[in-house]
C-alpha cells in the first residue's frame, strides 16, 4: 500500500510495474467482506483503519490516492510531527492541496480528491476510476500498444480466481 510496493522492471526491452506485497495481504471475494488486519505506513492508513472500523476495498482505494498524490508531488498528503499527530490530520482531513504548478493534468487532481474523500462511500471505485476519461484513454492507449485483448485480460482474471478457488 505505498510506493515500495511498486516494483519498475524490464522484460524484452519494455518497462512495466508490479505490485507487490511482503507484509500481510488478503483476497476479498467481494464487498460483503471486510478486513480487520492493519500493517502499513501511517501515511497510507485510511480514516476507517485509523479508527479501528471494518474495511474493505475502499481503503485500497484511499491508499492508492496517496501513492498518486505523492507521484505528482514528491510528498504526502498528510504531514505530521509524530505517527498521532499524521492520523489526526488524516482524520480531520488536513491535508495539503494539490498546486497546480505541479503540471498534472486537473482531471487526475481532480479524482486523487475523490480518492482522498473521508468517508469510504464518497471515494470512487476501482471500476469507476477505471472509466474516468483520462485514466480510460491512457489504459485503452497502453492495452493497444500492447496488444492486449480483452479476452487476454480475462483469461488474467480467470485463472486468478481458480487459483485462488482452491486457498
Amino acid at each position: 500500500r505505498s510506493p515500495s510496493n511498486i516494483f519498475l522492471m524490464k522484460q524484452d526491452s519494455q518497462d512495466f510495474a508490479k505490485l507487490g506485497d511482503f507484509g500481510v495481504a488478503k483476497t476479498l471475494n467481494s464487498t460483503l467482506n471486510y478486513a480487520k488486519t492493519v500493517v502499513s505506513e501511517p501515511q497510507y492508513l485510511a480514516p476507517e483503519i485509523i479508527e479501528k472500523h471494518k474495511y474493505s476495498f475502499e481503503a485500497d482505494i484511499w491508499s492508492l490516492g496517496v501513492t498518486f498524490y505523492q507521484l505528482i508531488t514528491f510528498n504526502f498528503p498528510f504531514e505530521g510531527k509524530s505517527n498521532e499527530e499524521i492520523q489526526e490530520n488524516i482524520l480531520e482531513g488536513k491535508r495539503k492541496e494539490i498546486s497546480l504548478d505541479c503540471n498534472a493534468d486537473p482531471q487526475f487532481i481532480d479524482i486523487i480528491n475523490e480518492m482522498l474523500s473521508i468517508r469510504p462511500e464518497e471515494r470512487p471505485s476501482a471500476e469507476n476510476l477505471l472509466q474516468k476519461p483520462i485514466i480510460k484513454t491512457s489504459m485503452d492507449c497502453y492495452l493497444k500498444q500492447n496488444e492486449f485483448s480483452l479476452q487476454k485480460s480475462l483469461n488474467i482474471i480467470k485463472n486468478y480466481e481458480n487459483d485462488h478457488d482452491n486457498e
